[in-house]
């Protein structure tokens, strides 16, 4: 019996492409014409022409988590540590000012922000600490006179450029919002819990009334050139 076809057939599927319908085809990405400013119409066939497809990403910069020994109160046996803390990353300005905060061995700092587990060399004339931040399951080592930075997060700057608007968003945040394309509203969120940046998501919010019943049209015209990932709220689109 010739099994030949049987296994060319097979191979055929063992290889076989996966199916991309996303843009330029057009079964789930009909072409959209838009009125834009100035009343001219612009033809909208791969997405990037307006909204989140023309959004670009121009620059990144880390957001450092910065702690620094200052110094020792108290005496032998009620020996307090103070040291100075900068977290760029927090979420609100206030979070993000350099504060000053003091511990004891074995305990919480005043400000909830670490545990301070060891006192390295003399109690009164230590050299080096060890630490265990908030949310964090290792520690890190602080050394007298020398500053201990980490990279917590990232900012990140982006250019709107069209035909008919032209835009550019500095040291933007994860959490911040974009409008641009005359009507849209976009999160930035930062991917992957990683300190190598090179991956921002722009979202379309579900919740902004500007963005009106053609959400789900306007959002198949997202996705090409990028990966995108279905999330409780609507895709996210990944930009890099």
């Amino acid at each position: 019996m010739d099994m030949r076809g049987y296994h060319g057939t097979l191979a055929r599927l063992e290889n076989a492409k996966p199916l991309d319908l996303s843009n330029p085809h057009n079964l789930f990405n009909p072409v959209q014409w838009r009125v834009v400013r100035g009343g001219t119409v612009l033809k909208v066939e791969s997405g990037n022409e307006i909204g989140a497809g023309a959004i670009v990403l121009s620059e990144t910069k880390p957001l450092y988590l910065k702690i620094e020994y200052r110094g020792t109160t108290g005496s032998a046996g009620n020996t307090r540590y103070r040291f100075a803390v900068t977290r760029e990353a927090g979420e609100t300005k206030k979070k993000r000012l350099r504060m000053t905060t003091t511990a004891t061995k074995e305990n919480k700092d005043t400000r909830d922000l670490f545990t301070l587990l060891e006192v390295i060399g003399d109690e009164l004339a230590p050299t080096a600490f060890k630490l265990r931040l908030a949310g964090d399951s290792g520690s890190i080592t602080i050394e007298k006179g020398k500053l201990f930075q980490r990279i917590d997060g990232y900012t990140a700057s982006l250019a709107y450029d069209t035909r008919d608007e032209k835009k550019s968003y500095v040291n933007k945040r994860v959490g911040d919002k974009l409008f641009c394309g005359g009507w849209s509203q976009y999160r930035c969120h930062q991917g992957g819990g990683s300190c190598t940046f090179h991956r921002l998501y722009v979202q379309a919010d579900y919740n902004s009334p500007a963005l009106g019943p053609t959400i789900n049209g306007l959002l198949f015209g997202f996705v090409q050139p990028w990966r995108f990932t279905r999330i409780s709220s609507g895709f996210c689109c990944l930009l890099f």
